[in-house]
């Protein structure tokens, strides 16, 4: 019983000793923050100075759907493209359709939306990926199979079905012999 309770309370300073010696580092990242947004008049929440990561960079949030492997709102630093932050989210799971890729971009009150074939881009050397801006949506559809689960399924149950006639049929006739 000593022991757990020594335990906890050990786990309780180490605790409070990490929150005092990181304070005052989540306090000086906010004064730089307020300091950042009424230099730049950016929002700390739509752009904001990166970390480890980028070392000095300015971030953008973008969102990220689809056929990626780790889909989501990514901060990429500003001027990305669209590639580099398919780079950044781990790339396209295999039955991504890269010939239909789309960025919804708010454009004032209007959304805009851009129709990227990224496998054109891939195979073109010429072609460049698109610039993403703060709050691009990215959507990267999965690809539409030639044939559709549900027809799968049925064809998968018609052939069960008429393989247990057959089996019978025969079982009857070898018995009948």
């Amino acid at each position: 019983m000593t022991f757990r309770y020594k335990s906890c309370v050990s786990a309780v300073m180490v605790v409070q000793l990490f929150w005092m010696c990181a304070s005052p580092w989540v306090h000086a990242v906010d004064l730089r923050l307020q300091e950042d947004t009424q230099k730049t008049g950016l929002i700390p929440s739509v752009e904001y100075v990166s970390g480890n990561a980028f070392p000095g960079a300015v971030l953008v949030p973008v969102s990220l759907l689809g056929a990626v492997a780790r889909s989501g709102v990514h901060h990429v630093p500003k001027n990305s493209d669209l590639l580099s932050l398919i780079s950044y989210s781990g790339g396209v799971i295999q039955s991504s359709d890269l010939r239909d890729v789309t960025i919804k971009r708010q454009s004032g009150e209007r959304e805009k939306i851009i129709s990227v074939n990224l496998e054109l881009i891939l195979k073109t050397p010429n072609l460049r990926s698109p610039t993403l801006e703060p709050g691009d949506v990215i959507m990267i559809p999965v690809r539409t199979p030639v044939i559709d689960s549900d027809v799968t399924s049925v064809i998968s149950l018609t052939t069960s079905v008429v393989g247990m006639v057959l089996s019978a049929f025969a079982l009857k006739a070898v018995l009948n012999k």
